[in-house]
């Protein structure tokens, strides 16, 4: 269920970008990385960076534990 709501918000992004084609996509606090894994079969060429704070890790420890 979680994949099926990574790729409705992927496909929403997609949908308001046009035809920008970006090089570089950053997200804060990847999780275990489902969106990013998406976005790169998307968009291969792209760069993604994913910073995970004290904090994100924190919180990703309480769900994914």
């Amino acid at each position: 269920i979680n994949a099926l709501g990574q790729i409705f918000y992927l496909a929403k992004i997609l949908e308001t970008k046009g035809n920008l084609n970006p090089q570089t996509i950053v997200e804060f606090g990847g999780g275990y990385g489902c969106f990013a894994r998406f976005a790169k079969q998307i968009m291969p060429d792209a760069t993604y960076v994913i910073i995970d704070l004290p904090e994100y890790l924190s919180l990703q420890y309480l769900v994914l534990v």
